[in-house]
């Protein structure tokens, strides 16, 4: 779905940049490049695909950004010589100006995907406002409202927005946890953070910290010393999201890094192979 959706944008990006510049109304270009760059690709699509591996999502965001190069390269032609040059090899200058493919706008997509990212900002914002910080999985997250259209497109989009919001559970019903209205409802989200896997979330960012610290490159491995057992169960997803070769459990000696939520510490070492 989330492969459909931005195809869908990019597309009708096309179209709006296409009508923008016959009419001279620049300005607008500019703001729906924004919107789309911004909003759409780096805080939406960008996320929801951080842990796909397949080749499709390869092929759609190259194919965006292809695209996106060419509608830019009238208005910004430098930056987009560079990244398309990058990308193909070729000269962006030298290629054919893009038409929309109306076959693959999904209107009723689009507006969906609009619900979804208001209820995620809503729910981010409730995380704020009571120092839940995003990366910290929460047991649930209620939505209730009367609106046809929100309640489809919370049934439709369930696992993208569990992913979006960081959470295990999206209920419809009333629950107990903070609350905040919107325009369609009532939002609650869950005050029971899970702890050892919000940890585990805070441990893989800090140890991402220490690899740029360290000028490792993405295909470089380590070894990760880490002096809390509770994470073994996390093996296999902290080598795959670290790049560690092995994780050995023990005393660590002078951490290079450490975590710590609430009365839980992890204290750890950077190996490099």
């Amino acid at each position: 779905l989330e492969d459909k959706w931005i195809i869908s944008r990019i597309n009708s990006l096309i179209k709006i940049v296409n009508i923008s510049i016959e009419m001279h109304d620049y300005h607008h270009c500019y703001k729906a490049f924004e919107d789309f760059v911004v909003e759409d690709l780096s805080r939406t699509y960008i996320k929801m695909i951080r842990n796909r591996k397949d080749s499709g999502v390869d092929y759609v965001l190259t194919n965006v950004l292809e695209n996106l190069c060419k509608l830019m390269a009238p208005l910004t032609p430098f930056v987009s010589e560079y990244m398309y040059h990058d990308m193909t090899g070729k000269s962006v200058h030298l290629e054919e100006w893009p038409k929309p493919n109306k076959k693959l706008i999904d209107e009723k997509l689009e507006k969906e995907m609009e619900i979804i990212k208001g209820i995620i900002e809503i729910v981010n914002s409730v995380r704020k406002d009571n120092n839940i910080k995003i990366r910290w999985p929460v047991e649930s997250i209620g939505i209730v409202t009367k609106d046809k259209k929100t309640l489809s497109a919370v049934k439709t989009y369930d696992k993208i927005l569990k992913n979006m919001a960081n959470t295990k559970e999206i209920r419809t019903l009333p629950m107990d946890g903070y609350e905040k209205e919107f325009s369609k409802g009532k939002i609650y989200v869950s005050k029971n953070v899970l702890k050892k896997e919000a940890i585990l979330r805070e441990l893989l960012r800090e140890i991402q910290t220490q690899r740029k610290k360290h000028n490792l490159n993405v295909t470089d491995k380590i070894i990760l010393h880490l002096d809390n057992e509770s994470m073994e169960e996390f093996r296999e997803e902290i080598k795959d999201k670290v790049g560690a070769k092995d994780i050995k459990f023990g005393p660590v000696g002078t951490p290079t890094g450490q975590v710590q939520l609430e009365d839980e510490k992890i204290s750890f070492k950077i190996e490099i192979v």
